[in-house]
């Protein structure tokens, strides 16, 4: 599978959550009908909350001045008989007033009643209830007719603040109704949202699981819509296929390096057993010999490539100094035969994420090309050096190094640079160190080095940034 890209982790956290996104489309156009009735509705309830307190003391003066008509309201004692005490609101005060507005029976009124605009209209005839807002009170002005005209006024005053209560508790009551059918429609909309995100968070946590290398991955979503259920369906099945394709590709090419080992060896053993016979004098066996060698190198490398090929690699963190150091030492005999020297530069403490012993894989690969290509008395440099963000590994030579093109090409599975025919390379050993940089966040290159040579470079995530890439399976 292709190299798992960095930015996919940016992708999976941006954007909202579809349970929010599924909560917000649901819950907030009913938020807004709902307002869009609310609205007119507390209206409505502040209106006829102040229109029936309106209306309650405009009915006590009315019944006030009933009895007071037929009450001589010259004889005080029998004009308070007329103020009934059973008030019909709390802080209600009715009280008598003669025609030139000054008080002939009851409490004392609240100040300023005697000029409001209702008892002025109420003097001359015309019953009269409203809030009057300056005096803070709901007056009901009646007048008590006389033989003569009016001979009194009848006056009810209760405080606004009655009216006030009376419209508060009403909408209390409205904001209580109104939170109980949201926190309802919350709840089913949460329960909806659910409905669908469960699935879907299945589905996405088997995606994510697969793209890190389990393909034993599989969804199971329950309850969820019909839909859901048969995309989910789809997709298990296409990974079972997937896990037995690679399954099949796998084994193929382990079987397929497993057989061709044994003809091989038996290939060698004869061709061997000729030139001890002494068959082959013009030298061809020497030569069917060295390409038998380069076949076994081959199948070996097919072995390794189907081995590597299905291991899950998740990057650890790896010493490279120590390693660079241990698989220097062990070239050091081979570069030896060649006449070649292993020079290495590492520092105290070196430690980047790298999969499992691929480190050392890749490092027998580079310095087994550099030793193929320097030429006898040369040297090979092994170089580490430590970043706070990375951690790069050189090697370099001083062979003939390769052009713009064929460093390009090099990482190309079996594919060899001009004149490489008889160098005992497959053409593998690069392309698999590739993919295992690649597997673990890191960079790889070829350079050319300045005065004649190559430069490997491998660039590593080191250990205070973290692991670049998420598990997955190469």
């Amino acid at each position: 599978m292709p190299p798992r890209s960095p930015d996919r982790r940016v992708a999976r956290s941006s954007g909202r959550p579809l349970a929010s996104a599924l909560l917000r489309r649901l819950v907030l156009p009913l938020v807004a009908v709902f307002l869009c009735f609310v609205g007119p509705l507390a209206t409505l309830v502040v209106r006829e909350a102040r229109h029936d307190v309106v209306e309650s003391v405009q009915d006590r003066a009315e019944v006030i001045a009933l009895l007071a008509s037929r009450t001589d309201l010259t004889d005080p004692s029998r004009a308070g008989v007329v103020l009934s005490p059973d008030a019909g609101s709390p802080g209600e005060m009715a009280g008598l007033l003669d025609s030139d507005r000054h008080q002939i029976a009851g409490p004392v009124l609240p100040a300023g009643t005697a000029d409001a605009a209702a008892v002025r209209r109420a003097v001359t005839g015309v019953a009269t209830a409203q809030i009057d807002p300056e005096l803070g009170l709901a007056i009901g002005a009646v007048p008590v007719r006389g033989p003569a005209g009016v001979s009194a006024v009848s006056v009810v005053t209760v405080p606004a603040g009655v009216v006030s209560t009376r419209y508060l508790a009403v909408l209390g009551a409205l904001g209580l109704l109104s939170a109980a059918i949201l926190v309802a429609a919350i709840l089913v909309g949460r329960s909806f949202a659910r409905t669908i995100v469960e699935p879907v968070r299945s589905l996405d946590t088997m995606a994510r699981r697969m793209s890190e290398g389990d393909l034993e991955a599989r969804a199971s979503v329950g309850q969820a819509p019909p839909e859901l259920r048969r995309l989910a369906e789809t997709l298990n099945r296409s990974a079972a296929d997937l896990q037995r394709l690679l399954r099949l590709e796998h084994a193929f090419a382990a079987d397929a390096s497993h057989q061709l080992r044994t003809p091989l060896a038996a290939l060698r053993l004869r061709l061997e057993n000729l030139e001890l016979a002494g068959a082959d004098p013009s030298g061809a066996m020497e030569a069917a010999l060295l390409e038998v060698d380069r076949l076994t190198t081959i199948v070996n490398a097919l072995l390794d490539r189907a081995r590597t090929g299905n291991r899950v690699s998740t990057p650890v963190l790896t010493d490279v100094a120590s390693t660079v150091t241990a698989r220097a030492a062990a070239w050091e005999l081979v570069s030896q035969s060649a006449q070649v020297e292993i020079r290495c530069t590492v520092p105290a403490a070196a430690v980047a994420w790298f999969v499992p012993e691929g480190l050392a894989q890749v490092l027998d690969n580079l310095v087994s090309n550099a030793v193929r290509a320097s030429p006898e008395g040369g040297a090979i440099d092994v170089e580490v050096t430590a970043a706070p963000d990375a951690i790069t590994v050189q090697v370099l030579d001083r062979g003939p190094g390769m052009g713009p093109v064929e460093r390009a090409k090099a990482f190309r599975r079996f594919w060899r640079g001009p004149g490489a025919a008889d160098d005992g390379g497959t053409g593998l050993g690069l392309a698999i160190a590739a993919e295992l940089v690649r597997a673990s966040g890191g960079t790889i290159d070829l350079l050319e080095r300045p005065g004649g040579g190559l430069v490997a470079q491998v660039r590593l995530p080191s250990a205070s940034s973290g692991p670049r890439v998420a598990p997955r399976h190469e």
